[in-house]
């Protein structure tokens, strides 16, 4: 045959081989992508997080180059190709040049591909601005990324050389990639650091730099290939003479029974022989991961990193090794049913009429003790001196970082058993793990408190593998096992979610009509419930600075003539806020000591200033209110203005701010509990028959509609049914507000007031425990109690009006 030709049936043969992988790495960049395009479309439909997408586009390359050999190298020797080669007059060099340029052209085809999916969702969405994608992104970034890409491939191609057994060799690589990166960065660093001490000439600098680094970028990937050809060499034709070669028999060196036989009357159980027949083909992969696990373990446990204050190389490992630990567990699952799988070993199971049931769990039992384990060593409290001060906090992470573990074992034995290739299952292992993992994520953002119940996925994935041993037994990898596996990593993922959004209609209040009906009756009932003994006036000019927008404490307030604002601002009866701000009265409030420091006044002028502040406070409660009441503005001045105002008054009452005549003074102007209740009753009311009118309506920063001030359906409004869950809690919401204001509010922290505050909180959406709620709005909360009440009760009981 001519040479030619053979080289292109040496091709052909070798990208036969490595389809499999091709086409699970495509299919994972899509996986990936579309939830990814879906989680930034709910989440940041304005500004996607590039950061995320990068991250795709890199890793799906690697993981090729990571896989290409150990299936090109591994598979072959798995299935005796690689020997039945070596009876063929071939020489060594075509076979060994064949397998690297199809694993290039893979690693080139697989970035092409990438780079395509990456630039079209690029050109799509709307991206906030990233350091990383700054960097990654330019010339030099591209081309460190191909480097490191090609580095990976080669360092492969080494390891699938020097050992038989493809798992030894993708475990081989991570010490060798780690080295060569370490030598590689040091080596640049050494380079630029000495061109730029000897280089005079600083415009040739970044030219001469770039330059330089891709030289010694070639110059290390050919020495890694040069070690490979001598490794594959040396495998092509002396296999047998090379006791790395031996050793790495023994991962898949078929069982030998022992020469002597034991008698009848001690023949181990079927469950027995089994569980030995499993651990003894397990065992050369599980030992050395269990012990990567161990170690992990011990950096993750002893050693402070560099988050704790703690420097040094040690701690810099010990933040790897939660990634080392993950990936210890992830190729445990994957070797479940890789054993069985080499060279179709499960056939023999099936031919003699072994259950199917007992094979499944005896496949599992060896490797889900290992996990079982480490799981029970992640328990174990962390002696690094930052978490010593929190034990409670430590158990429960450690709790939850094993419960992630169960989780990584089961998806990995799943991805396990659904590969035709045995090799492809610790590929597709951390494709699974990873993606599983990404929906978990997106449940926790969108669903806080219901992301434990993708833990429902586990159960299923773990019938799938039972239900599917028969047909993996029998070797029937057809479309009908693949559509079987589908359908259950599907039924994985919807389940929880269709379980949480039932539970969230379930628990959806009933549409009240007549209550509606009602509320939309009172539309002309603002001067009903005026009285009529309140003091005719006109509107007054109500000055933004007026209100209160929750943002704390101001630092930076200017106090320039404070004493003459304030004497302006109470003299003022056609306006609020015009001479000083909510700001101002807050900080003269709240700080007499930087009062007298900073503005040079002497105890009696603090004191008079302060009394003049509390009467201003006094001042725009009274009248905020009373033009709710009587006129069409915006009943927002109830929530931003009076209420606040009392608030800081009545925090900030003391003895010490006068006589008991003064303080009577500013106490008279407090509006009374009549007028404090008609207003907010009036300005519930008008919300509420705004927010009715108001339309849901979708921006760049997704579904918007607010009740005073307050965001609704936080996160999940791009859902209808959450939508309409915000519009009947609103209701309920609102009722109780209403039966409170008129049968008496309900004291902080009793039963009432909680039951109130997670209504309005099941308005705002499911993350409203954890910082969904506004400081306005919780200030709101907080201040219609009977706590506020009987406080200003308290102050009208001792500072009585003369």
């Amino acid at each position: 045959m001519k040479p030619t030709a053979t080289m292109t049936r040496l091709i052909w043969k070798d990208a036969i081989t490595i389809r499999p992988l091709m086409i699970a790495v495509v299919a994972g960049m899509l996986a990936f992508n579309l939830p990814a395009i879906a989680f930034n479309y709910v989440n940041w439909p304005g500004r996607w997080q590039v950061d995320l997408f990068m991250g795709l586009w890199i890793l799906m390359p690697n993981l090729f180059a990571i896989g290409a050999p150990a299936m090109l190298v591994g598979t072959e020797e798995d299935s005796g190709t690689l020997n039945w080669l070596r009876t063929l007059p071939i020489a060594w060099q075509r076979v060994l040049r064949s397998k690297w340029i199809v694993g290039l052209l893979g690693l080139l085809l697989c970035w092409l591909f990438s780079s395509v999916v990456f630039s079209v969702i690029l050109a799509w969405g709307t991206f906030e601005s990233s350091a990383g994608f700054d960097e990654i992104g330019t010339l030099p970034g591209i081309l460190f990324q191909l480097f490191f890409s090609v580095l990976l491939l080669l360092c492969g191609f080494v390891t699938a050389y020097f050992v038989r057994s493809p798992v030894a060799a993708l475990l081989l690589m991570v010490p060798l990639i780690v080295a060569l990166s370490f030598a590689a960065t040091i080596t640049g660093s050494i380079l630029v650091n000495a061109i730029r001490y000897y280089e005079l000439d600083v415009h040739w600098f970044n030219g001469i730099k770039l330059w330089s680094l891709i030289g010694v970028g070639i110059g290390y990937l050919a020495v890694v290939w040069v070690v490979g050809r001598w490794l594959g060499k040396r495998r092509m034709v002396g296999a047998e003479r090379t006791f790395s070669l031996r050793l790495s028999n023994d991962f898949v060196r078929p069982y030998q029974p022992p020469r002597g036989l034991p008698g009848a009357e001690s023949k181990p159980s079927r469950t027995k022989a089994l569980l030995w027949q499993q651990w003894r083909q397990m065992a050369p992969v599980a030992i050395p991961l269990f012990s990567i696990a161990l170690v992990s373990l011990l950096l993750f446990k002893l050693v402070p990193t560099r988050i704790h204050g703690t420097q040094g190389w040690l701690s810099g490992m010990a933040e790897f090794a939660p990634l080392f630990l993950s990936l210890a567990v992830i190729w445990l699952g994957g070797a479940t049913f890789y054993g069985d799988a080499v060279r179709r070993r499960c056939a023999y199971f099936a031919d003699r009429g072994i259950s199917p049931t007992a094979v499944w769990w005896t496949r599992l039992a060896v490797p889900a003790l290992f996990c079982l384990v480490v799981g029970g060593l992640m328990l174990i409290p962390s002696s690094s001196a930052a978490q010593q001060s929190d034990r409670s906090n430590d158990f429960q992470g450690s709790l939850l970082f094993a419960a992630a573990l169960a989780g990584i074992f089961v998806v990995s034995q799943f991805a396990s058993q659904i590969t035709h290739r045995p090799v492809l299952g610790f590929l597709v292992a951390p494709v699974a793990v990873v993606l599983y993992y990404m929906f978990v994520a997106m449940t926790a953002v969108v669903y806080d408190l219901y992301a434990g119940a993708m833990a429902l996925a586990l159960p299923v994935l773990l019938f799938a593998t039972w239900r599917m041993t028969p047909r993996w037994l029998e070797g029937r990898f057809g479309t009908g096992f693949y559509a079987r596996a589908f359908g259950y990593a599907a039924l994985a993922l919807v389940l929880p979610w269709t379980l949480i959004l039932a539970s969230r209609v379930i628990t959806t209040p009933a549409f009240d009509g007549e209550w509606r009906t009602a509320m939309f009756h009172k539309s002309e009932a603002r001067l009903s419930v005026v009285e009529q003994n309140l003091e005719e006036h006109p509107p007054m000019e109500i000055d933004s600075q007026a209100y209160d927008y929750g943002l704390g404490q101001y630092p930076f307030t200017d106090l320039t003539d404070i004493k003459k604002r304030l004497e302006q601002e109470l003299a003022d009866e056609e306006g609020i806020g015009r001479h000083v701000s909510f700001p101002q009265l807050e900080f003269v409030a709240r700080n007499l000591v930087d009062l007298q420091q900073n503005e040079g006044l002497s105890r009696e002028e603090s004191d008079d200033v302060q009394r003049m502040a509390m009467k201003t406070l006094a001042k725009w409660a009274r009248a905020s209110r009373e033009l709710v009441l009587r006129y069409s503005v915006s009943s927002a001045v109830v929530s931003q203005i009076a209420e606040p105002a009392e608030r800081l008054l009545v925090e900030q009452f003391h003895d010490g701010l006068g006589t008991p005549e003064q303080l009577g003074e500013i106490v008279a102007m407090i509006p009374d509990a009549e007028l404090r209740k008609k207003s907010r009753e009036l300005k519930l009311i008008q919300e509420w028959q705004a927010y009715q009118v108001a339309p849901w309506y979708r921006d760049p920063s997704g579904y918007q509609k607010s009740f005073l001030g307050q965001p609704v359906g936080v996160g999940v409004a791009w859902l209808p049914l959450e939508r309409r869950r915000s519009d009947r809690f609103l209701d309920q919401a609102v009722k109780v507000t209403l039966d409170g204001l008129k049968n008496g509010l309900p004291a902080k922290a009793s039963v009432a007031y909680e039951r109130r505050r997670a209504l309005w909180g099941q308005m705002v959406g499911p993350r409203w425990r954890k910082g969904g709620l506004t400081q306005v709005f919780s200030r709101f909360l907080d201040r219609w109690t009977l706590d506020h009440e009987m406080a200003i009760a308290d102050l009208r009981a001792r500072y009585p009006a003369n």
